[in-house]
């Protein structure tokens, strides 16, 4: 059965929709058929930014661990040393806002690309521009994320924060990532976050499409599964 909604948009797209994408989703794609999405990015890397600044101080012994141990081949290799590693890692560390914004501006971009391309093949009649709006809105989860990753970070021993991955509520943050790097990656896409951020993506495509259910959630998963392909590289790679 196909989604009938063919009526105008109750209401008009705004500030408000940040907030309502958490508990009424439906409704903001609703709203945003047209595909506007540029406040809503402004909003997020704005947010993304902030975030990382204010808990930069919390989570960089997780950062650091995972940045070491990203270097870890180069060092083995004689490429670098352990000092210059150290200071690559405290340059990352330094930049972490900047990063975290660059990230959420392009992810809504790449999300929203893979979607429609995943929308196509399931038979969904989807405009590019609607699909980068709902990559945009799938991504405001995340935020919450980096909140509650500082809580986990508060609650934990430092010397427990050994990677990133125990800073998110999947069963990654179980996983020794010294003695399991590829499972560990692999795991994170699990996150309950992540997999709210797929399930905005199905809701967009089921609102904006007007797919059937079986469609939308096909898009989701399938989108899910070609940007988890770099984790499960990394998992056959780490053997």
């Amino acid at each position: 059965m196909t989604n009938a909604a063919t009526e105008q948009p109750a209401g008009k797209p705004g500030l408000g929709d940040m907030a309502e994408i958490f508990y009424a989703p439906g409704a903001v794609f609703d709203r945003r058929r047209d595909g506007a999405f540029g406040l809503p990015l402004v909003v997020l890397a704005v947010l993304a930014g902030v975030f990382s600044f204010l808990t930069g101080s919390l989570t960089q012994a997780a950062m650091h661990a995972d940045a070491m141990r990203g270097m870890q081949p180069a060092i083995a290799a004689g490429r670098m040393t352990a000092e210059q590693a150290a200071q690559s890692a405290s340059f990352i560390e330094k930049f972490g806002p900047a990063l975290a914004v660059l990230l959420f501006v392009v992810s809504p971009f790449v999300v929203g690309l893979v979607s429609w391309v995943i929308a196509k093949i399931a038979g969904i009649k989807q405009e590019l521009g609607v699909a980068v709006m709902i990559g945009t809105f799938s991504m405001f989860p995340r935020l919450a994320g980096m909140l509650v990753g500082a809580i986990l970070a508060t609650m934990t021993p430092e010397a427990e924060l050994t990677s990133a991955s125990k800073l998110t509520l999947s069963p990654a943050h179980f996983v020794d990532l010294a003695a399991h790097p590829g499972l560990g990656q692999l795991l994170v896409r699990l996150d309950l976050f992540v997999i709210w951020a797929y399930a905005l993506v199905g809701i967009g495509m089921y609102v904006t499409g007007r797919s059937t259910k079986g469609q939308a959630w096909a898009t989701a998963i399938g989108t899910w599964v070609v940007l988890s392909i770099p984790a499960v590289w990394g998992f056959i790679r780490a053997g």
